[in-house]
């Protein structure tokens, strides 16, 4: 890394300052949110998806599903928000497991 790059990833903060060996959450966290992957949303547990994040979503979709259906895989839709998780999660487990 030259000088030059070093100083303008102090001076921009762009530099990770999280240990992935110790905390790999946070550091993946940082990672993400300083490589303007995604940015925060107000609730919890949700973000927003910038267009490189979104342009490498929609590439996995693509070769995922193209392998899925090879193989004879079939979609389903799940509810995004699941307020009552518990009972969703027994009904999943039947439905899946059983």
């Amino acid at each position: 890394m030259s000088a030059r790059f070093g100083a303008r990833l102090l001076n921009e903060n762009l530099s990770l300052n999280v240990s992935k060996n110790v905390d790999f959450l946070g550091w993946y966290k940082q990672l993400v949110t300083k490589s303007e992957l995604i940015d925060d949303y107000n609730l919890p547990g949700f973000y927003i998806l910038r267009p490189w994040a979104f342009s490498i979503w929609e590439f996995v979709q693509k070769y995922m599903g193209e392998r899925f259906q090879e193989i004879g895989v079939k979609n389903i839709s799940l509810p995004l928000f699941a307020p009552f998780m518990d009972k969703l999660e027994e009904r999943y487990e039947d439905m899946f497991l059983n």
